[in-house]
């Protein structure tokens, strides 16, 4: 055998003996998507919220907080004598609204909760069930008809009984819903914005100062500073879904609660607008995909994630991969 031959013989053996994983194309393995949490049934999710370290689950007629590591998805609970109606975030704490008690707070740094608080007065009923909300700069707390002063720690509003406060503009302006959307600047009357729609949620957007308003039509929304009989305008791609909320992602694209699924994208026809009819979750459980035909809640968790609500069922979304979560993601569990 010559030094050519000899030579040609090392190559063909180094070549074959390359293993056979380095031969192969590389296949993406395929992400979760989603973690789902069911609650338990009749519970319907009232509010959620984030914070740094958890997400708050508040849940219909339930006598405890869920609490949600955002890092490896452990739940836990905030317990209570009495029926938990609503949560919201802000500031690094979290407040709650517990039923003939009133507003408590809850530190997660030394899980620790503090109330009641404010002196606000709650009826011993079970069927009262106040939403509860933070204006976009944290500055104010909204539960019921009462607009909260954070910063001074007492309330400082209060709009007509019957109606629910929803969100406050940066003017200090505060929308209220069910059924009609109105408008009042702190310390003055208020006024009519629109009657031609039934509007299911007002959103006060950190990005752009409007108030948007989610309803049957689709999406609408008034400028910063309102004026008499506004209005809505209208977007023509939601025209043919019903839009049950609306919310912003950690990209700061909007989110859009359908009876039918959702829908993330931009407010103007140019902006592409990804929809999701159903929102499938990604995850398979006893030979079934499991989804939401319909999602009424929508909320970001700060990591990236959608928090997506429809009845008990919690779905943590994420269409590049679940971000955190690590015990639970891309799977369904069950909370009792």
């Amino acid at each position: 055998m010559n030094r050519l031959t000899l030579s040609l013989c090392i190559f063909l053996m180094a070549f074959f003996s390359v293993p056979v994983s380095a031969q192969k194309k590389k296949t993406a393995s395929k992400i979760p998507v989603a973690v789902m949490i069911n609650f338990p049934g009749g519970n319907d999710i009232k509010n959620i919220a984030a914070d740094s370290r958890n997400v708050y689950v508040s849940l219909k007629w339930c006598k405890f907080l869920a609490v949600i590591d955002k890092a490896t998805g452990a739940v836990s609970k905030i317990d209570s004598p009495k029926e938990i109606t609503s949560v919201a975030v802000a500031n690094g704490k979290c407040y709650y609204h517990i039923v003939s008690k009133g507003i408590f707070s809850y530190d997660p740094a030394t899980k620790k909760s503090a109330g009641p608080l404010f002196g606000i007065e709650s009826p011993d009923d079970s069927m009262y069930s106040p939403d509860m909300s933070v204006s976009p700069d944290g500055h104010y707390l909204l539960c019921d008809r009462y607009v909260i002063d954070l910063i001074v720690g007492a309330v400082v509003g209060e709009v007509f009984e019957g109606s629910s406060v929803k969100t406050v503009n940066k003017l200090g302006g505060v929308y209220v819903g069910n059924p009609e959307a109105r408008y009042f600047p702190l310390g003055a009357d208020g006024y009519l914005l629109t009657d031609k729609v039934v509007v299911h949620n007002i959103f006060a957007d950190p990005v752009t100062g409007n108030a948007y308003f989610a309803c049957e039509q689709g999406v609408g929304w008034t400028p910063e500073v309102p004026v008499a009989d506004a209005g809505l305008k209208r977007i023509k791609e939601l025209q043919e879904y019903q839009v049950d909320c609306v919310g912003r992602d950690d990209k700061d694209r909007f989110v859009f609660g359908l009876r039918n699924g959702m829908a993330i994208g931009g407010m103007t026809p140019e902006a592409p607008l990804k929809v999701y009819t159903p929102l499938k979750t990604g995850i398979i459980q006893y030979g079934m995909d499991l989804k939401l035909d319909h999602v009424d809640r929508v909320a970001r968790d700060g990591q990236g994630n959608i928090l997506a609500a429809s009845m008990n069922i919690l779905v943590i979304f994420n269409p590049e991969g679940v971000k955190g979560y690590s015990t639970i993601r891309g799977k369904a569990i069950q909370i009792d």
